[in-house]
């Protein structure tokens, strides 16, 4: 399934900021959340021609994101974070009846 336009895209550990870029081509508001401060700048360079994209300190067990925001789409790197915290904080900020992706 293809998220289409009006979707709002937390990508959880956004790195380099390569896949968010897929989505912002597709016109979605792209939300990068990255720990690693060196990730997080290069992801930030990278897509800086991108209005959509913001770029923020945050982890898979504390985004920093507002409560169900709206998020209908995430992603994340398993190894990287602690599952059951993460878990609970993908609940809470994911939109009722919203979905997520682990790639």
């Amino acid at each position: 399934m293809r998220p289409s336009r009006r979707h709002v895209i937390a990508d959880i550990g956004s790195g380099t900021g390569f896949l968010s870029e897929l989505f912002l081509k597709n016109g979605n508001r792209v939300y990068g959340i990255e720990p690693n401060k060196d990730m997080r700048q290069a992801g930030e360079d990278y897509l800086a021609s991108y209005d959509a994209f913001s770029s923020i300190e945050g982890s898979a067990e504390a985004t920093t994101l507002m409560s169900q925001r709206g998020f209908h789409h995430r992603r994340t790197i398993l190894p990287l974070f602690e599952p059951d915290a993460a878990r609970g904080e993908f609940r809470r900020i994911i939109k009722p009846g919203g979905w997520m992706v682990i790639a």
